[in-house]
């Protein structure tokens, strides 16, 4: 963490942050950076064409054991005409940073990066490629999606909440409620079986004095119909191929 700089990150995130709709040529410029980045900080590089769109793969190989993977990822296209400074580009660049740093060394396990492409149009992007690993008999220990990381405020009624989330959390809603309502702090949104990362998670940011509210959906409900608020980015296209995954 202490090799991350800010001043990357805000460089890239104004380079970002421009209309990026499929097709366009911004979209195309994003779409060259990512592959840029990540050839450059030493992972292998593919663009895989899923038919509607171009998700963009990065794959540093573990020197011990390959066949475990952790999977990185946020998506780079847009809403038409909305610069999408929070969505998603905030979580494109937390993925740039990632890659650059972690990249610098070499480790156990396998790390991929992902840029997907198509999240605005269903989730096409994640799911294209979450089956074709599954149907290739390939897994991951745990998908890590950044969603719109960039927004903060200390304003009171700053955060609104989903209907009935309250139900389900009690306890994390009533301490959003206390804190009248702020936006500042980070939320993870987890399946059962992500619990001990969320955990780890959790304990890194206690050491760094940032708020954090982990919602983790009780066993077998993450797929269910009546959670569509919390399966509304790519992390569910893993959740869909049982694949531990937190947005």
């Amino acid at each position: 963490a202490r090799c991350v700089e800010q001043t990357r990150y805000n460089d890239d995130l104004v380079f970002l942050a421009q209309p990026r709709a499929p097709g366009t040529p911004h979209w195309r410029a994003v779409q060259d950076l990512c592959a840029e980045r990540f050839a450059a900080h030493g992972f292998e590089v593919e663009r895989h064409d899923y038919g509607a769109g171009v998700n963009v793969i990065g794959t540093k190989l573990g020197a011990s054991a390959p066949e475990r993977r952790v999977i990185v990822t946020a998506h780079y296209d847009g809403t038409p005409g909305c610069a999408g400074a929070d969505d998603n580009a905030s979580g494109v660049a937390g993925v740039l940073e990632t890659a650059r740093v972690l990249g610098q060394y070499e480790h156990d396990i396998t790390l991929v990066v992902a840029c997907w492409d198509g999240e605005e149009d269903g989730l096409e992007d994640s799911n294209a490629y979450a089956t074709r690993e599954s149907e290739a008999g390939r897994t991951f220990d745990i998908n890590f999606n950044f969603e719109m990381i960039g927004y903060a405020s200390s304003e009171p009624n700053s955060q609104e909440l989903p209907e009935g989330l309250d139900l389900l959390f009690p306890e994390e809603t009533g301490r959003i409620e206390a804190n009248m309502r702020r936006g500042d702090f980070i939320a993870w949104i987890g399946d059962f079986a992500s619990t001990p990362f969320v955990e780890r998670l959790a304990h890194h940011a206690d050491s760094l004095m940032l708020r954090h509210e982990p919602l983790t959906i009780p066993d077998g409900l993450h797929l269910s119909p009546l959670l569509g608020d919390l399966q509304r980015s790519d992390h569910s296209s893993f959740w869909t191929t049982e694949v531990p995954a937190i947005m």
